[in-house]
């Protein structure tokens, strides 16, 4: 239009087809304005037909309007055409300053429609501060505001990232602009707010607005409630639900699924199916998402059921549920390990996806039914014709690693290779972990040079996973070395980096350099955690370095980290160990003010050193607050205390103790009976301690090495006792008559009456009211086969989550086992696949197993049939039996099957011993007892064990 529009128009390489409309229009209007001497608004000015669609015409189009010829002449511009060229899209300085030229004609004044459509154009390449002086320009031309141009520039500032900028402005029109501002001002404000991350100053603004008079409408409370969702103030969000009426809005359905979401979303489930009730009544109709909140929100808390029926209640209102609500529906089933049920659910689904697939293996492979998982995988392939992606393998991987299947892990990714599927950093990054953690560190090794001829890259999850392992193995100077290559190869060290180091250094006594690596660490960026102080001030306790301890203890708390029970219970045992039991009573105190609550670890560390310093009367004082607080003792407790008595000369008080604990079902370990016996012989009290010791052998107590040590030791012994404690000590568990000794373990949930089947068999004895076993406990029986005596030592583990880390280094050693489930209890037999992992995982995977349906007697009660059982059996190559330990009814036929089989597998292996002499294997026929455990070696063939009499081992 102007001399440079010529240059403009090249500058300006594509334009669409409404831009040229745009310009045509004004073309053709100016034009004709001109040629007519009409300097008015161009409205009776005859109009041209020629439409060009050719960009190259554009140029001819505007050659009447030369810039230069523009300045020299006298027409002028109105505002209408003004409004129309600002609108072209040419740069903000040609723009400005067609602006400024036009609005120095001679008796023209700018108009709203002109700031308006100016501000507009400035405001989408963020030209604020002009906008600023504009809007002054405005004020000081008396040009009236309208709402309207301020809303536009708001959204400016919002697509800007500048929220506050748009709260300023809505304050500056009310006192600067003299413009009131209405709901549709706020209402812009507030999405603002909210896109931009700031919803508690939303909640200030939408305050603000109700205190102005300013009545909000659906859409603002809408925005609020997500405003306030966003702060985890849900409550409050649905409070101000209900206030929606009083200012005559009536929820719609955004209302209702935003809310719905976040009480979801924070497992107020309940809350949220109400509200989903309240949406139907008031005629607002959810959609799937808002029906996927809530069955996430049902199946996170366990409601499993209830999410089930919310879905027959979706097809049944005549929703369809998509494949996330299977997807969610399924994950739940699996978490609480109901497999079946999702296996029947996965059925119904029409069209599942890879991710329903990977949700339902990824169930089998967590609950340790690994073969199930594979088998639904070979299903699925051949039914649907699933190719199993990375996430699959991955899976796989994951189970095979957690079996401790490394070798089948590792052809696995040779297996993905071939299907065309390559392995990721992810598949090598959990082989290396299952490597790692079995202390494979070499294969580990192989599996990164692997990784590199595939030209994947080392991350920071695998470089931990090595140096973590590293650590353990106290190859601290290996690790240090793989940090350097680590950081050498961009690779940023994190916290459970310098955590696994730091950890390393400790152990090895090498404190100084974990106090360098923590600095560095601190330098470096990454913020200590409660693991990081933790392991360096206990190794400064260990070190006797109390001072630095405490030291660092401020520096833990000055960097925002709050004590834990792990820090307080080092310094109250590091306190105690010292004889300073007051300072250590002072943080036990200290840690119940600060809410933590004492565990029985504090406890029983307070009550120890209160004993130790001869504080006995002190330390039953301590016990009966500790109970009053709800603390449960446990036989450690009473260790501390029994020792204490003795060592004070109160050893009658502590032997009414220990018949106190015994009738109140409180079972002593072997600490228990080395106590009683050590102070017995102090004592000169021999003859008594024989006793004790013999007594305790009847009650399933095994000598440890350490208290033949005791015994033997002891200086208070004469010439004449030595020799009967000599026999008491070693030949008491090596002189057994009995020909073979087996360790049977009996293992499931808790209350299914494993305890009851051992006293059955051993004692014939029941208890109605047993109590859980603490930990482990076990008896000896013998029996006879084929001229043979064979002694079955029975462990009873607890079935107890809790117990879980306590109990499992029992299992290694068992030949044989009774998985046993309660008939009457259908999740007991859910459990059993858990069960069979963790005997394999600790174990040998040929134990001799037996599973067993317990509590034969309430046949009303049954909720798991007979045929299920066997069927489960028989799938996994066990002995089935069901018995009853109130009626006794098979239970001695459950341990002689067991015991046989385990026997006959053994004769098959010395048979096939005495065939294979030339492996130069010795026997050691000295007619004592020979115990079978786990071997190292195999006879090809053969079940991997292995006979071990006190002199050699025969495999």
């Amino acid at each position: 239009m102007f001399s440079s529009f010529r240059n403009i128009v090249k500058r300006t390489k594509s334009l669409s087809s409404l831009e040229s409309k745009i310009i045509i229009l004004f073309e053709n209007s100016c034009k004709a304005s001109f040629l007519a001497g009409n300097i008015g608004d161009g409205s009776d000015a005859t109009k041209m037909s020629v439409e060009p669609e050719l960009e190259t015409e554009w140029e001819s189009l505007l050659e009447p309007f030369d810039l230069t010829k523009l300045r020299e002449s006298r027409i002028r511009i109105t505002p209408v055409q003004l409004c129309k060229l600002l609108e072209l899209p040419l740069d903000v300085p040609t723009l400005s300053e067609i602006f400024d030229r036009v609005g120095g004609q001679k008796g023209y004044c700018h108009t709203f429609d002109v700031y308006y459509v100016f501000i507009n154009k400035l405001g989408t390449v963020g030209q604020f501060k002009v906008i600023d002086k504009l809007l002054m320009q405005m004020k000081e031309e008396g040009i009236v505001f309208q709402e309207s141009i301020f809303m536009i520039i708001m959204k400016h500032y919002g697509k800007a990232g500048q929220p506050g900028q748009a709260i300023r402005l809505l304050l500056d029109m009310r006192a600067v602009y003299l413009c009131e501002p209405t709901f549709k001002s706020y209402n812009v404000v507030l999405e603002i707010l909210v896109t931009g991350n700031c919803p508690q100053v939303a909640t200030n603004v939408f305050y603000d607005m109700l205190s102005k008079g300013v009545s909000p409408t659906v859409f603002t409370f809408g925005i609020v409630m997500k405003a306030l969702c966003m702060v985890n103030e849900v409550d409050s969000a649905c409070s101000l639900l209900r206030d929606m009426t009083k200012h005559g809005c009536v929820p719609n359905s955004i209302v209702y699924q935003t809310l719905i979401h976040a009480l979801s979303q924070k497992n107020q489930v309940s809350e949220a199916l109400k509200l989903l009730e309240e949406m139907f009544v008031m005629g607002c109709m959810p959609d799937v998402q808002t029906f996927n909140d809530v069955i996430h929100g049902l199946c996170k808390v366990n409601k499993i059921h209830d999410a089930t029926k919310l879905v027959d209640r979706m097809l049944l209102r005549g929703f369809n549920p998509d494949n996330m609500t299977y997807g969610f529906l399924l994950h739940g089933l699996c978490r609480i390990g109901k497999l079946n049920e999702a296996r029947t659910i996965f059925k119904k689904i029409p069209c599942p996806n890879n991710a329903i697939l990977n949700t339902l293996i990824n169930g089998y492979v967590m609950s340790g039914q690994l073969k199930e998982a594979q088998n639904f995988l070979n299903e699925t392939m051949i039914n649907f014709g699933f190719q199993p992606d990375i996430f699959t393998y991955n899976i796989l991987m994951h189970g095979l690693c957690k079996e401790g299947s490394l070798s089948f892990a590792r052809d696995l990714v040779n297996e993905m290779s071939r299907r065309g599927c390559e392995p990721n950093v992810i598949t090598y990054a959990i082989l290396v972990d299952g490597l790692c953690k079995a202390g494979l560190l070499e294969e580990a090794g192989l599996v990164l040079h692997e990784m590199s001829t595939r030209g994947l890259t080392i991350n920071s999850v695998i470089y931990n996973c090595l140096i973590c392992a590293l650590c353990r193995n106290e190859k601290v100077h290996v690790a240090l070395n793989l940090l350097s290559e680590m950081c050498t190869k961009g690779c940023k060290p994190d916290l459970f980096t310098y955590n696994s180091l730091i950890y390393g250094l400790c152990k090895v006594d090498r404190i100084d350099e974990a106090f360098r690596l923590f600095h560095n660490m601190l330098l470096d960026g990454a913020v200590a955690n409660n693991v990081t102080y933790n392991t360096l001030i206990h190794a400064l306790l260990r070190r006797g370095a109390f001072q630095k301890a405490l030291t660092l203890v401020n520096d833990m708390l000055f960097r925002g980290c709050t004590l834990d029970k792990i820090t307080y219970n080092g310094l109250i045992k590091a306190f105690c160990k010292v004889g300073n039991v007051e300072k250590g009573l002072e943080l036990y105190e200290q840690m119940i003010m600060d809410g933590l609550g004492a565990d029985t670890i504090s406890c029983n560390i307070m009550i120890n050193g209160l004993c130790k310093v001869g504080k006995v009367d002190r330390a039953f004082e301590f016990l009966r607050d500790a109970i009053n607080r709800g603390f449960v003792p446990d036989i450690v407790t009473y260790n501390s205390v029994l020792n204490g008595l003795c060592k004070v000369g109160r050893i009658k008080e502590a032997l009414n103790l220990f018949d106190r604990l015994q009738v109140e079902g409180v079972r002593p370990d072997a600490f228990t009976y080395n106590t009683f016996i050590s102070w017995h012989c102090k004592e000169g009290m021999v003859n008594d301690a024989c006793l004790f010791f013999y007594r305790g052998i009847e009650n399933g107590f095994v000598p440890t090495t350490s208290f033949r040590i005791l015994v033997l030791s002891d200086s208070f012994l004469t010439p004449s006792k030595f020799g009967e404690a000599w026999a008491m000590a070693f030949y008491s568990e090596e002189e057994k008559t009995e020909d073979y000794l087996f360790k049977i373990v009996l293992i499931g949930d808790s209350a299914v009456g494993k305890s009851n089947l051992l006293a059955r068999f051993a004692r014939d004895e029941f208890y109605p009211n047993s109590k859980s076993t603490i930990g482990v406990e076990f008896q000896t029986q013998k029996m006879e086969i084929n001229g043979k005596e064979i002694k079955a030592q029975i462990w009873d583990t607890a079935g107890q989550e809790r117990f879980r880390a306590v109990t499992s280094a029992y299992y290694r050693g068992a030949v044989g086992a009774l998985l046993v489930y309660d008939i009457s209890r259908r999740q007991t037999f859910d459990s059993i696949g858990r069960w069979l992992n963790e005997l394999h995982t600790h174990s040998d995977m040929n134990v001799v197993t037996i599973l067993v349906g317990n509590k034969s007697d309430l046949k009303d009660a049954r909720e798991v049939p007979t045929a299920e059982g066997k069927s489960l059996a028989e799938a996994q190559g066990l002995f089935f039996i069901e018995t009853s330990a109130l009626d006794s009814s098979n239970v001695t036929n459950a341990f002689q099957t067991v015991v046989k089989e385990i026997y006959n597998i053994l004769s098959r292996k010395v048979m096939i011993s005495q065939e294979l002499k030339k492996q130069d294997v010795s026997w050691m026929e000295n007619g004592k007892t020979t115990v079978v455990i786990q071997g190292e070696d195999q006879v090809e063939g053969e079940p991997k064990k292995g006979i071990r009499s006190s002199n050699a081992t025969v495999v």
